[in-house]
């Protein structure tokens, strides 16, 4: 059986002397002639291969093969519906193994209408193989008419008992033949009507002789009875003989048939026809060899796949290990590498060994322009790997910028720009971070992936708030089935501190998208902002376990109990998450809290110097961190390092003059050193 991926057959050759649009009139200039052929259709079909002989030039073209060109082409101009009619009649009257790769093409014409009931139906039947007359009194042929049906057989005697008019008797006895109910007698009587009939002769028509190409004018009956017709068409006949079921025969058949069933959300159905591993789909091939036909590896698809069912029925270990297969057996499978990424199914120092030990000269094999695509795709992955470290940083950087120097076209390309913002938010520098992600919107507006990044930057900025609300309103209308438009929803709620609203929308977002982890963390923010701190760790928990080498879940979850005062539990949880984060300003301060009411002084102490070390390469306002400079001096009040703690509470003051702690603080750190006054002044001019 050929494979199901054949093309159209060989379009017919048009003659442009004997075009119509020619014939109507003579060439008479150069102008004249590129206007008329304009008038030719702008579908330009694809070359027909050169024919290898004599005889194959001289093919007949059959009612199938063009039936079939028509099919491809409503499919090429996207009109499935057309597709799908004339697949239905080439599937039906293709006598050879063609039959097979069109049943292939009307299954995806199916896929493409979201008709996935019908596709995998169409795949998973076995097909026939070709009609043959049916013969009623074969063996196995099911009797039908007066002698095996009881109803026909009670409306024959209903018939034969009852008083008709004698003009459906006589309709009755010419059963079959397109007659008129008239009487012959009166139609001959008025063909001989004498020819001075006055003006009734206006309306009479010219009686012509019957064409004997026209079959409704053919002498003679021209149509079987229903009662005959009907066992000819319904009953089922042991003699026909059936195809094979494609999903048996055929690679490309099985996965689509897969496909469907994930669609129709029959999971473990699906799993069965991918199989638990790919050894039924790779064959020879493997992760250290290249594609036969230069394209992707089905096998690598079909990976994909089974990572994607195992995602559904909420089993990320599963869809990890599949998703790293099918990276591994073809590295072109951006949609693998961009579940592992997006996804957070391995944390950064793994995804980056993994990315970069991928097998790419081994799959480009000894061409060298096939090294040099992959090496491309190399450099392509580089730049949207996570960058929190500061070394995985200047790797993507350096990637970025080698893309640019290589193919200047990519300077406006969305993943050398989503790139250089998810670098720039990473350092907190959030104005020019959405100056980048701004651009990249305004060339690609539908550019989903720069919309997270986009959206928070907004809501840290508090002057483009009003313009937070205006691009919500946009998403909604243009993508309302788009997780990311009712996440920015919730975020105009969230920066408008209308908590009930923000988490009505953040929850919408999850649903639409379970694996969208923006909507899952900031549905915990809501209830931790609001004080419902068991139900924020129940988010968090959530989103910390559909997102396991997310450090952010946990950072959450270890503030939550921090605030409960779990101070083991808080420790834990920040201290899984430091592991991925590294040195996070937030995650640093968190730590040394928990340092600190462990009494673990000179521990926090280091953790909360680090916060502000990491904090000063941000653009966020200094009076961001005033919290972090008042938890260093009191931290350094408790191994009584006076002189340094006084300055940490003096530069908490600089940025929020109103600051009780401070001034309580300051009184301390004088009361301390004996001097009285100074203590008691420093509470009193807060009274004041």
């Amino acid at each position: 059986m050929p494979p199901p991926m054949l093309g159209k057959q060989r379009p017919r050759k048009i003659s442009r002397s004997n075009a119509p649009w020619t014939r109507a009139r003579a060439r008479e200039s150069l102008s004249d002639a590129s206007t008329e052929a304009s008038n030719a259709s702008v579908i330009v079909h694809e070359a027909p291969p050169p024919p290898t002989s004599d005889a194959d030039e001289a093919l007949p073209s059959t009612l199938p093969a063009r039936l079939r060109r028509w099919m491809h082409d409503a499919m090429k101009q996207h009109m499935y519906e057309t597709a799908i009619f004339w697949g239905q009649q080439v599937v039906a009257l293709e006598p050879t193994e063609l039959a097979y790769n069109d049943a292939y093409w009307l299954a995806q014409a199916y896929f493409y209408t979201h008709q996935y009931a019908r596709a995998e139906h169409l795949l998973t039947t076995p097909l026939r193989c070709g009609a043959v007359p049916l013969d009623v009194s074969a063996p196995g042929a099911t009797p039908v008419g007066t002698q095996g049906d009881a109803l026909q057989a009670a409306l024959e005697a209903t018939r034969s008992n009852s008083v008709l008019p004698p003009a459906i008797q006589a309709r009755r006895a010419r059963a079959g033949t397109y007659t008129s109910v008239t009487d012959t007698s009166s139609a001959d009587a008025l063909d001989e009507a004498p020819a001075d009939d006055g003006p009734r002769r206006v309306s009479r028509r010219r009686k012509r002789s019957p064409s004997l190409t026209d079959p409704f004018h053919v002498t003679g009956p021209t149509c079987l009875p229903i009662d005959t017709e009907f066992p000819r068409l319904v009953v089922p006949s042991d003699t026909e003989a059936q195809g094979p079921c494609l999903v048996n025969w055929s690679s490309p058949c099985r996965y689509l048939a897969a496909q469907c069933l994930v669609r129709l959300g029959r999971f473990h159905e699906a799993l069965e026809l991918t199989g638990e591993d790919h050894t039924r789909w790779t064959g020879r091939a493997s992760a250290k060899t290249p594609a036969l036909d230069g394209g992707l590896k089905l096998s690598s698809s079909v990976c994909h796949l089974r990572g994607q069912i195992h995602l559904r029925l909420d089993e990320p270990w599963k869809a990890k290990e599949a998703f790293m297969l099918a990276l591994a057996l073809d590295v072109k499978n951006y949609d693998s590498f961009s579940a592992l990424l997006d996804g957070c199914l391995l944390g950064e120092d793994e995804l980056w060994d993994f990315v970069q030990s991928l097998e790419y000269a081994a799959q480009a094999g000894s061409d060298a322009e096939a090294r040099a695509d992959l090496a491309y795709v190399r450099l392509m992955y580089t730049a949207r790997l996570p960058k929190r470290a500061q070394a995985h940083a200047a790797q993507a950087a350096a990637a970025r910028q080698r893309l640019v120097e290589q193919h200047g076209a990519l300077r406006t390309h969305a993943n050398i720009l989503q790139s250089l913002s998810e670098a720039l938010y990473q350092e907190m520098r959030y104005e020019d971070a959405h100056t980048v992600t701004s651009h990249l919107l305004a060339l690609d507006p539908g550019a989903m992936l720069a919309l997270p990044v986009h959206i928070a930057c907004m809501y840290y900025l508090p002057r483009l708030h009003p313009a937070l609300f205006l691009l919500a309103h946009k998403l909604t209308e243009a993508y309302p089935d788009s997780c990311e438009a009712w996440y920015a929803v919730g975020t105009w709620y969230a920066s408008a501190q209308r908590w009930g609203e923000a988490r009505r929308y953040f929850s919408k977002a999850s649903l639409l998208d379970p694996r969208f982890a923006p909507s899952w963390i900031a549905f915990g923010h809501s209830f931790a902002l609001e004080g419902e701190s068991d139900q924020a760790i129940t988010a968090y928990s959530t989103a910390a376990r559909k997102f396991p080498n997310s450090g952010l879940p946990r950072l959450f979850l270890g503030m939550e109990h921090l605030a409960q005062g779990n101070r083991s539990l808080a420790q834990l949880f920040l201290q899984s998450a430091a592991e991925e984060l590294g040195d996070d300003p937030l995650c640093a301060n968190e730590r040394g809290v928990a340092l600190f009411q462990s009494g673990q002084y000179t521990e926090a102490i280091d953790c909360f110097r680090t916060a502000l070390q990491a904090a000063a390469d941000t653009q966020q306002p200094a009076a961001a961190w005033s919290a972090v400079h008042l938890n260093l001096g009191l931290a350094y009040c408790r191994v009584k390092r006076d002189d340094e703690a006084r300055a940490c509470f003096l530069r908490v003051l600089d940025y929020d003059p109103a600051c009780a702690s401070a001034y309580i603080a300051l009184g301390l750190c004088a009361h301390r050193r004996g001097d009285l006054a100074d203590a008691i002044g420093w509470p009193r001019y807060r009274s004041a």
